[in-house]
Order: structure tokens, then C-alpha cells, then sequence
């Protein structure tokens, strides 16, 4: 399998070099806080709460000129991971963090909104456009399916979006570029499932922000305290550099790796039917 993702890195560098990579307003940024994004007075998470930014709201920020310096924070993601001692043992210790925790990462930054001015931490801005959102009658939120999310968001220029998404099991490689920069790559496996995503110029933040919501980690309540917690029941994180992290996630059982590659983002998942 090992061969098979750096064959397939080495396609999406050729395919991005080949292609017209399309490359965001670097001013262009999404709240992709679901709940919200709060407007500080002052830089830093002790701020008083003046206002909010709601999920979605898109802004024009000058990140080097807006950016507060020596303000650097981390919100906890997805907590790290160690077992009991026992490597039969299914049951792993869940730590609020470790070493290995994995974090949105970022400033606080200055803004102005609705004529009001103050601060908003940056982990949670993203120049992804988000997924639309739905609220049932007892305000459960649900997100659009990454299919629809794809074809409104992007163009896909190599076949029709119809082709997008689509189990084939037949074990031959379908790659779907979009002239955003973005190329999704299928293997079609038969036994399990992988889908490979390479995003030109994203942060690691931005790619966090997108499997959070894409793959149900906002859904992911984490514990005030170490416990015990079935691992099979619970989303985890290895953070082994700021260029790799690797996510596990539950049934069906499998794994999220995030690499970064020069002005590449790889983001791989696998997983068992």
C-alpha cells in the first residue's frame, strides 16, 4: 500500500505541475466555527466576548498586517493516545493532552465587522469555501453530502461530475481534477476503502477545518479528564511532526493521514467496508 500512495503523490505533483493550479485570494478567508467565532477586545482567550462571526461569514483579511504578534494559542482537536500496557487489550486511556495531541494552531487577529473592532483567533478561518449547514426541528445540525459539497464548489475539468464519488471496486486508479488545484484520486479497491485528496497551498489548520466536517469530527465530544473509552468508540490523533498527522476514526474502522509536501497537502483516508 505503501508504493501504491507515493506512486500516486508523484501523479498528483505531475498532474498539479500540469495543470493550471488555481490559487485562492490570499485575502479570502471562511469561519468554519460551527458554532460560531467570538469577537475578543483584546488578543488572546481572556479577551471579554463582544460579538460573534457566524459559521460561513467570509472576510478580507490581511493576515501580516493584521496578525497580533506574540499571540500564538492552540485549541484542542483530538486528543493523543496511549494504551494500558496490554498490546492485546482493546480498551485505550484517553488523555484531555499529550505529546501527540492534535490542535488547531494560530493568532489572533484584528478585525473590523459591522463597525465593531476586535480580535478573532485565526485556527478556525480557512480560504475554503464551508459546507452548507441544515438544522432539524430540535436543532441537530447536518451537513451537505461532500458530493454536492464538490460539485458547487468546484469545477471539475477532466469528466462529468456524475463519475464523482462513485464505488467501483475494480481496483483502477480514477483521478478528478478541478482547476482550483485540487485532485481527488480513487483506487477503487475492492475489499476496503481509500480516497486520496491533494489540495495545492493548504495550511494544515485548513485541512483539519475540512475532515472535522467532512468525516463527523464535529460531533466529537472530548473528555475533561483521563478516562477509559473504548478505542473502537472514539476519534484520536498522533501529531508525529507539523507536516504529518495521522487520525483514527471508528467504524468503519480506519485512518486519516494528513501530509504536507512542499505547496501540496495531501490528505489520504482508508478504511474497511
Amino acid at each position: 500500500m505503501k508504493t501504491k500512495v507515493k506512486h500516486s503523490i508523484t501523479i498528483y505533483i505531475a498532474l498539479c505541475i500540469l495543470f493550471s493550479v488555481y490559487r485562492a485570494d490570499a485575502e479570502t478567508y471562511y469561519v468554519w466555527a460551527v458554532s460560531g467565532l467570538n469577537i475578543r477586545d483584546k488578543p488572546g482567550e481572556y479577551g471579554r466576548i463582544t460579538g460573534r462571526l457566524p459559521y460561513g461569514e467570509k472576510l478580507k483579511i490581511d493576515v501580516e498586517k493584521q496578525t497580533e504578534e506574540d499571540t500564538y494559542h492552540e485549541v484542542l482537536m483530538l486528543p493523543g493516545i496511549h494504551n494500558d500496557g496490554d498490546e492485546f487489550h482493546s480498551i485505550m486511556v484517553i488523555k484531555e493532552k499529550t505529546e501527540n495531541s492534535v490542535y488547531l494552531k494560530g493568532n489572533w487577529i484584528r478585525i473590523t465587522y459591522n463597525g465593531q473592532r476586535g480580535y478573532i483567533f485565526s485556527g478556525y478561518l480557512s480560504r475554503l469555501p464551508v459546507f452548507r449547514v441544515e438544522k432539524d426541528r430540535e436543532g441537530r445540525i447536518s451537513y451537505e453530502s461532500e458530493l454536492n459539497y464538490f460539485k458547487r464548489c468546484f469545477t471539475l475539468t477532466n469528466c462529468d461530475t456524475s463519475a464523482l464519488f462513485r464505488r467501483y471496486s475494480d481496483n483502477i486508479t480514477r483521478n478528478y481534477v478541478f482547476k482550483e488545484g485540487i485532485i481527488i484520486s480513487d483506487p477503487n479497491p475492492e475489499y476496503y476503502v481509500a480516497l486520496d485528496y491533494c489540495f495545492a497551498n493548504l495550511t494544515m489548520n485548513e485541512a483539519l477545518l475540512f475532515i472535522k466536517v467532512c468525516y463527523g469530527l464535529e460531533d466529537l465530544a472530548l473528555p475533561l479528564s483521563p478516562e477509559y473509552l473504548n478505542s473502537g468508540d472514539l476519534f484520536y490523533g498522533q501529531e508525529s511532526s507539523e507536516y504529518k498527522i495521522e487520525i483514527h476514526y471508528p467504524a468503519p474502522d480506519g485512518k486519516i493521514i494528513i501530509t504536507i509536501m512542499d505547496s501540496f497537502t495531501i490528505i489520504s483516508v482508508y478504511g474497511t467496508c
